[in-house]
């Protein structure tokens, strides 16, 4: 085909508001094709702009925005226990019990009740 052929396959495909796998069929090109025609027409002709001296579309003013990082939580110190107030009593949890551990006494307190 073409590139004029090509250019008004694509432009009919666009201005019909089908996706390219609705389209393609009914002019009797791989749906893939019809998407790569309109990058290689597109890629042409922004390559044409650029050789005629055509300036490039202005773009938004860059502002400065100042970004502040959040402050850090202090993590627990080595050694530290984590205690939990469990009825009449405090559950004391040494750094580095795992966790799945501590999921297992939580459910057998919560049976407690």
């Amino acid at each position: 085909m073409s590139r004029a052929e090509r250019l008004a396959q694509v432009r009919a495909w666009r201005a019909s508001g089908l996706s390219a796998a609705e389209f393609a069929p009914q002019v009797g090109v791989h749906p893939s094709t019809l998407a790569w025609w309109k990058w290689k027409l597109r890629s042409e002709s922004s390559r044409r702009s650029r050789r005629r001296g055509a300036r490039p579309k202005p773009k938004a003013p860059l502002s400065f925005v100042e970004i502040t990082p959040l402050p850090v939580a202090e993590g627990p110190r080595p050694g530290a226990t984590l205690e939990l107030q469990v009825a009449d009593g405090t559950l004391r949890i040494p750094e580095g019990f795992e966790e799945r551990t501590l999921a297992r006494v939580l459910q057998v307190l919560r049976g407690l009740r």
